[in-house]
């Protein structure tokens, strides 16, 4: 916020006095300075206020009922048994109204998008200190916590969390439509723990899932070096990470740039912005700062190429 000083003006204020009685003579006014009005202080800019590191929970923490806000990325396809007929991506950011809940007594997440109840998985069919998953391969859901196998990071994220779901359902006449959706969350921070000056670079982990209409080409990617950096000062973010992609079906794809460019969303810690690739690609991107001072962050992402259309997840921590 820009700081307004505000100027009193000083005012003079002339009294004159009278006197009584007969044969006397009438006193000469005197000027009588005014006390000065004090100006008001100028605002100063909010510095942040630190939180106790100690009050933010960890993520994945399935020990309790727990609730998240996602930021999520879905691709959805239509499979005739040879090629994709036709493939769409949308981003779900907090407009969407995208929740995980999850039930502590029974083991049961629930998904919810726009408010609708549309998704709940019971009996884990695997759990471990670091994930849990439902299902079977026609319809599964995975809740985890983003670490070293998925790259460049040292250890375990602790305030945030990532989530992929994916769900086949059969339309008939040899059809099948095909939903995939990669979600990430956590503990974030508070709006006024987030630093004021300074900038900070982030190691960073990234994956991705993309399908290509008119084909049966469908590859994965992972971050092989780069990341996030955040300017706190201007509140701007960027970033520019090199992705190794590997085909699954159909014709092998190269390495590729991706750059993200964005900021916070007012004065809260949501971020957002675009995304370009260095083969003509382009994009949008949501997502968060979690835990104390920004320490943590994670964002989804989805981008077309030509054909090819790819949903992601990128989570990062500070180096240090």
């Amino acid at each position: 916020m820009r700081a307004i000083g505000i100027m009193g003006a000083t005012a003079v204020l002339s009294l004159a006095a009278c006197g009584g009685g007969g044969g006397g003579s009438t006193a000469p006014s005197t000027p009588i300075a005014a006390t000065p009005t004090p100006s008001p202080p100028a605002s100063a800019t909010p510095t942040p206020t630190p939180v106790d590191p100690a009050s933010y929970d960890i993520a994945f923490d399935l020990t309790r009922d727990r609730e998240f806000a996602l930021f999520g990325a879905e691709i959805s396809s239509v499979f005739n048994g040879s090629t994709y007929e036709s493939v769409d991506v949308k981003l779900l950011d907090l407009g969407a109204l995208a929740y995980a809940r999850y039930v502590a007594a029974t083991q049961a997440t629930t998904i919810s998008i726009f408010n609708v109840a549309s998704d709940t998985y019971t009996s884990p069919a695997a759990q471990s200190s670091n994930a849990i998953s439902y299902g079977t391969p026609e319809r599964s859901l995975a809740l985890f916590k983003p670490g070293p196998s998925m790259g460049g990071l040292r250890a375990e994220l602790t305030y945030t969390i990532g989530a992929t779901q994916h769900v086949n359902t059969a339309l008939g006449a040899g059809e099948t439509r095909i939903m995939d959706r990669r979600f990430v969350s956590g503990t974030a921070t508070v709006a006024t723990d987030i630093p004021a000056s300074g900038s900070a670079a982030y190691a960073t982990i990234a994956s991705e899932y993309g399908l290509t209409a008119g084909s049966r080409d469908s590859y994965t990617a992972l971050a092989q070096s780069g990341g996030f950096n955040v300017d706190f000062a201007s509140r701007s973010v960027t970033a520019s990470i090199v992705s190794a992609q590997s085909q699954i079906i159909g014709a092998p794809v190269s390495t590729i740039t991706l750059n993200f460019s964005g900021d916070f969303v007012g004065q809260t810690s949501q971020i957002a912005g675009t995304l370009t690739t260095s083969d003509g690609g382009s994009g949008r991107w949501a997502g968060r700062v979690y835990g104390p001072s920004g320490r943590e962050l994670a964002v989804a992402f989805t981008y077309v190429r030509g054909a090819k259309k790819v949903i992601g997840t990128a989570e990062a921590t500070l180096n240090r």
